[in-house]
């Protein structure tokens, strides 16, 4: 027996989900997830086909039978919460695009502020720290996690800390692309795979080169 949906069903909130029971499953929306679909379609995931199954296509198939091939479920008034049968409608995807590509201005301006406040902040500012070792000053983006200005000092401290040995070159090594100093391997040239990747691909550049002249 099919449960006839209606746009009154009781809607169970909590402060990350929104849920709606149909036909015995729960379909479930995340309002704040980073994921358009998630964040727009009730949804669950069907254990017999191992796939997310949106609950307005199985609205459509629960009146209509199986969606064809290369076809999409639209809702008419582009409401995606309105899932009543009335409201949604079976088109082909090229169709279904040229549908959405017509929205008003109000709401790509909602799309637009949505992606603009929901995005990660990124930490592009410095901060100044004393060195926990030397007692250097030093500026770090780890704002709550930076210690000691380098890697010389973080091991010279876990030296002390600890009393582990560690056998160190007498000097720190100089980094052949950037020219920092750096605590590595005897035979390391290069402070970082970053560096590496740079000088690997100039030797390449010189290898060509040198080649192509003597060829």
């Amino acid at each position: 027996m099919v449960l006839q949906y209606t746009t009154v069903m009781n809607i169970i909130k909590t402060e990350k989900s929104e849920t709606i029971r149909y036909n015995g499953y729960n379909y479930r929306r995340y309002p704040n997830s980073s994921s358009l679909s998630i964040r727009t379609y009730f949804s669950r995931f069907n254990h017999k086909t191992n796939k997310s199954e949106a609950l307005h296509r199985r609205i459509w198939i629960d009146h209509n039978g199986p969606i064809p091939d290369k076809h999409h479920i639209h809702h008419i008034d582009h409401d995606t919460l309105n899932n009543d049968i009335s409201n949604l409608v079976c088109v082909a995807i090229r169709e279904h695009g040229d549908l959405h590509s017509d929205l008003t201005d109000k709401d790509k301006t909602y799309k637009r502020n949505w992606a603009r406040n929901n995005r990660k902040p990124v930490i592009t500012l410095k901060t100044k720290f004393n060195c926990k070792q030397c007692n250097t000053e030093f500026e770090s983006h780890q704002t709550d996690r930076a210690a000691y200005c380098s890697l010389i000092c973080r091991q010279r401290a876990k030296v002390l800390r600890d009393g582990t040995f560690y056998p160190l070159p007498p000097e720190p090594h100089k980094c052949a692309v950037c020219n920092i100093k750096y605590i590595g391997r005897t035979s390391s040239k290069t402070c970082s795979d970053v560096c590496n990747k740079q000088r690997q691909q100039a030797n390449m550049r010189e290898y060509y080169l040198r080649s192509k002249s003597n060829g």
